[in-house]
């Protein structure tokens, strides 16, 4: 962080999408729950250097004081399973955003990468939508099947992110926003962060840095400026070639 001139990160307990019954359940919110306490571990062991953040006022204050500082995220809603009081209990471990789900339906809502098991958000979803908003904890729609997201939109009072998306006009991925949903985002004052993962970026040849500004500059003409940011996702398989981390050794000197 201090060799790339990152102030802040976000770090996420990532969860794989598992079986939806009490077991799975159970198996998904201890692992999350056992990730975050390793990250605060860290942030413990290293006070000169770093704290955890829940706003962003904390962050310029660490800013201040010369050190960096971590948020902390939770990427799958899985975790939850199907217990709205989990919420709290990650919320008060300083998680300031959850993605409602990964790479499968969960009990929330659909994947664009699942079977279309509820048709969008599940009854639970609307539910959780809701007491993120009351909790002031972020959704992220990264993930999310076309449905969920119109869902989401429609049942959320705050606005909304989708922490590492592109954009399906340049590249055909169900993981990706097509324009309608680019301008229906920033209509409530959302915003899609680019994904540097290759997949995203270009089909079927090697994703170069200058197609990450491209659908940066796509999603600036359909959305507006300020409805478009960058999330790397650096460490779930993001990164092209000359932009694989904060700073890049190689080209460094």
């Amino acid at each position: 962080m201090t060799e790339g001139h990152v102030d802040a990160l976000f770090t996420v307990a990532y969860l794989p999408q598992g079986t939806c019954d009490p077991k799975g359940h159970a198996a998904a919110k201890a692992q999350a729950l056992e990730s975050l306490d390793t990250m605060r571990k860290q942030i413990d062991a290293h006070p000169a250097l770093v704290g955890q953040a829940v706003r962003f006022s904390e962050a310029q204050q660490l800013k201040r004081e010369g050190r960096k500082a971590l948020f902390l995220g939770l990427e799958n809603g899985y975790a939850l399973g199907r217990d709205l009081a989990a919420l709290e209990e990650f919320r008060n471990k300083g998680v300031v955003y959850v993605t409602l789900c990964h790479n499968g339906d969960n009990a929330i809502g659909d994947s664009a990468l699942g079977t279309a098991t509820h048709g969008g958000l599940s009854p639970f979803g609307r539910q959780v939508v809701r007491r993120m908003n009351r909790l002031g904890m972020v959704i992220d729609l990264s993930h999310a099947a076309s449905d969920t997201f119109y869902d989401v939109l429609e049942e959320s009072r705050h606005p909304v992110i989708c922490s590492h998306s592109s954009a399906r006009a340049l590249c055909d991925h169900p993981r990706n926003l097509t324009n309608e949903q680019l301008r229906a985002l920033a209509a409530k004052g959302g915003v899609v962060q680019v994904c540097l993962y290759g997949g995203f970026l270009a089909a079927g040849r090697e994703a170069t840095l200058a197609d990450a500004v491209a659908h940066i500059e796509h999603i600036v003409r359909i959305a507006g400026i300020h409805s478009v940011g960058i999330g790397s996702d650096f460490d779930g398989g993001g990164g092209i070639r000359g932009c694989r981390g904060p700073m890049n050794r190689s080209t460094s000197r």
